[in-house]
Formats: C-alpha cells, structure tokens, sequence
C-alpha cells in the first residue's frame, strides 16, 4: 500500500513556481498567497472564486509561505490525501477494475480540479464504507476536506454536498445522532480552520455570498465555446457516469450509504463538466480525468454476496461500463490535448518525467528554494518599474488591470480593491464595491493603470464603474514600462 500511496502522492505534487511578473495567472495566484499572508479579509477585502488557501493549489514563490507551501501542503497533506484514494482503490473487487482506476489516479489527466473532485469523493466513500469508525478516525478525511473546502469555493459546495447525501442516508439508516455527527464535525473543523489561517468567523457568511454571486455570473461572463468533438465526448462522458450511477442507485439499498455516494458521483460529474467546458480554454480535460476514475469508487459498493441473476447482470453492466467510460475519458483527453492518436505514449512519457522531476524536488526543498530564487531574481530585473518604485515609495497602491504580479515584484504596499482583477468584476455589485473602494476613505495613494483585458473583449467593458472613478477623481502623475 505505502508505495502506491508514493505513486499517487508524487503523482499530483505541484512544484513552487517562479515569482509573477506581468503574466495573468501567477499574478491572481501571488496576490492569494499574499492576501492570506497580510491578513487580507477574504469576503470582505478579497473577492474571488478560491478561498485563503487557494494560493498552494499553484504557488509562484512567495518567501513567508515557502515551508507551508513545500512541507505541510505538498508533503504533509497530499500525502494524507493520496492515502484516501488508495485506501479506497484496495476496496474495489477485481484486479481489472481496481487497476484502471489506480491507472487513472496515478497517471494525471485532469489537473488540479479533477484530482481535488477525486479525493473529495474518495473521502466520502470511504466514511460510508465504515460509517461506524471512531470519531477521530473519521476526522482525518474531514480534515482533508476542510482543508480544499478552503481552496476553492466549488471544492467547498462539493466537500458539503457530499457530507449533506451521507447525512441524509444516515438519517434513515442510523438515526439523528449518527446523521448530524460527520457535518457537524466538519463544520467545527472548517471554522476552525478558517479561523487558524487568520480569517474572521464574521467574514464567512460574506465569504460565502460573494462566492456564490461570483459563480452566479461565470458562465455569462467568462464562457468559451470547446471544439464540437470535445464538448460532444465531454456530454457522453457526463451521461455515462450519470448512467453507471443510475445502476447502483436501482440496487437493493438495505442499509448501505451506496446511494448517497451514487448522488455524489453525479453532483462532481456535473461540477467537473462545468469546470471543463464552461470555460474549454485548456480546462476540458477536468471532465475526463475526473471521468476515467471516480466512477470506479461505486464498485467498492457493490454486494457480491447477491447471487441472482439480476444483480449478476446489473454488476457486469456496471463493470463494463466504468472500464469502457475510463477508455472513453483516456481518447477524450488525447482530444482535448490534440494529440489522440499517442494518447498512451504521451501519457506515460509525460507522467514519468514530470513526477520523478517533481519528486526529487520535493525531497529537496533546499535546492528547490535556490532554484527559485534564482528565477525571482531575474523575473524582478525583467518588470522592474524603478521610477514608480520610487515615486510611489512606502504608500499604497492598486492595480487595474490583471498583473498583479508587477506590484508584488516591485516590492509595492499592495492596497487592492475587492475584485482585484479586472475581468473579475463582471456582476453589479462586484463593479459596484470595486468603484467605490477607490471613491473612499480606504482607497490607496496610488493606482497603477495598464489598457488591457482577456479573451479579446474591449478594454474598456472590465471594471467600467471603477474605471469611472479613475477618470473623475484621479490624475496621471507619471508613466514607466510601455
């Protein structure tokens, strides 16, 4: 079992990045890691789609949470994380079935959100597997998803969704005292860890409003048409774990939490689908590497003890449908990735040199700190704006725009309006709070302006009531860097 858990844990480590410079995603990654780091109140100073610990899913080098990142995240917590997801493929019967799905959670196919839905629904089953285990034990996969819960908003209404269907079974199968237990301790954990990382149990509610309001608006605001033939893999992908969960939920219920993890199986299919194909831009394979292994996680469920006919033909049906799904998610991201044909080969060339390079610099967090240092160093000769540095000096500053990473680089005090990215403000009341931090009181001395957007929209449509504000209130006073 231990060098399994290593494959999975290697597997999915994400190694520290280079600091942000003027590129878009490190930048929102960066200002996280800084946000959490200077006790920015998420909710309330923050507003986005991850949570205080959405800095470590992808980490460009930040020295204050170096350890945390490198040890505790990558080490300590993937490591637990890993454990789950074996410990429920050794529950799985037969060879063919337990070894495509270690196939599919070793072999990364789906990045950060497919893996996160994998341990979340690892979790789950393996607390209905043996609902009666102490309280402490069960804690431990709690923990893990209070820990994502913190991530990112959608692992949070997944982790929750989850526990609420085991809750609901339980209810009915164990009475009121066994069905509150595994939320409320989650919950307890949850808060306290929302409290550890320096946040304010004031601030949950607002966390979660905004997030919701944020999500509302994503598909209008930030949606990308997928190539036909991927989005038409993607919706037979979709259907078919809704089918393999549709067998088990006609078997024989008895007193088996089966049907809550049924439920759960389609709640994170339907997640990864939106994740992948909302918005495709490099984002499809979520709805394949989430495809080819969480369906497995029923068979750990199925009775074997059940000699009829029926329940023969409904495990059969069940067995080659998971295997035919995972095949059908393999070519479906060989699709996505646009090379279908060397599917395989890439897979495991791939898989083999980024998890023994991610692996050896794991196990030297030294080295591994030289090495990004080194490129910080350059990177901040690269995007250096030495006369606004020196303009600027101790006051603060925002950004609007979506590089973030100039200020962090630039060594800046970093004052930032509640979206902090441009593109983000795309509901009325994100453009609302953006216009007037910069109308009020808390504004910052400063506000650095770059002309840009994404996804080729007109500049001037992200952010338009704050930009309101700069024109009427503010003046140019000095201009660097193009």
């Amino acid at each position: 079992m231990l060098v399994l858990v290593l494959l999975v844990w290697s597997s999915h480590l994400a190694p520290l990045m280079e600091r942000a410079g003027g590129e878009l995603d490190p930048s929102w990654q960066q200002s996280l890691g800084r946000a959490l780091r200077e006790g920015l109140r998420f909710g309330h100073d923050v507003l986005f789609t991850y949570g205080p610990l959405g800095y470590f899913l992808q980490s460009p080098h930040d020295p204050g949470l170096f350890w945390t990142k490198v040890l505790v995240f990558e080490g300590v917590f993937k490591l637990i994380a890993a454990w789950f997801v074996v410990a429920v493929a050794l529950r799985i019967p037969g060879v063919l079935e337990r070894s495509a799905f270690l196939f599919a959670a070793i072999v990364p196919m789906g990045g950060d959100d497919a893996w996160a839905f994998l341990v979340i629904t690892c979790v789950a089953a393996w607390i209905a597997i043996d609902p009666e285990r102490p309280v402490l034990r069960e804690a431990i996969g709690l923990a893990v998803l209070a820990v994502l819960a913190l991530v990112k908003f959608t692992y949070f209404v997944y982790a929750g969704g989850a526990l609420v269907l085991l809750a609901l079974v339980a209810l009915r199968a164990r009475g009121l005292h066994r069905a509150l237990r595994t939320p409320a301790v989650y919950g307890v954990l949850v808060l306290a860890l929302w409290v550890g990382v320096g946040q304010s149990l004031l601030d949950v509610p607002a966390y979660v409003l905004t997030s919701l309001s944020i999500a509302g608006g994503y598909s209008e605001a930030m949606g990308q048409a997928a190539a036909p033939l991927t989005l038409e893999l993607g919706r037979m992908a979709l259907f078919a774990c809704f089918i393999v969960a549709a067998l088990t939920l006609a078997a024989p219920w008895r007193k088996s939490f089966a049907p809550a993890i049924a439920l759960t199986l389609i709640a994170g299919a339907f997640l990864a689908f939106k994740a992948g194909f909302v918005r495709q831009s490099g984002n499809a394979v979520t709805t394949f590497g989430f495809a080819a292994a969480a369906p497995f996680v029923l068979a750990a469920f199925e009775r074997h003890d059940d000699e009829r006919a029926l329940a023969r033909l409904r495990r059969g049906a069940g067995t080659v449908l998971r295997l035919a799904l995972c095949g059908l998610a393999v070519y479906g991201y060989g699709v996505a990735r646009e090379h279908p044909g060397q599917t395989f080969e890439r897979l495991f060339v791939e898989w083999s040199h980024e998890t023994s390079t991610r692996a050896a610099r794991a196990l030297d967090p030294l080295r591994q700190r030289a090495e990004v240092q080194e490129l910080d160093a350059s990177k901040a000769a690269s995007v250096a704006l030495p006369n606004i540095a020196q303009r600027v000096g101790l006051a603060q500053v925002d950004l609007i725009a979506n590089t973030q990473g100039l200020v962090h680089a630039n060594g800046l005090a970093w004052k930032p309006r509640p979206a902090f990215q441009s593109y983000v403000a795309y509901t009325p009341d994100l453009l609302r709070r953006n216009a007037e931090f910069l109308a009020g009181p808390d504004a910052p001395r400063y506000v650095l302006f770059q002309f840009e957007t994404i996804d080729q929209r007109l500049p001037n449509l992200d952010d338009t009531l704050a930009l309101q504000v700069l024109s009427r209130d503010w003046r140019p006073v000095i201009e660097e860097g193009g």
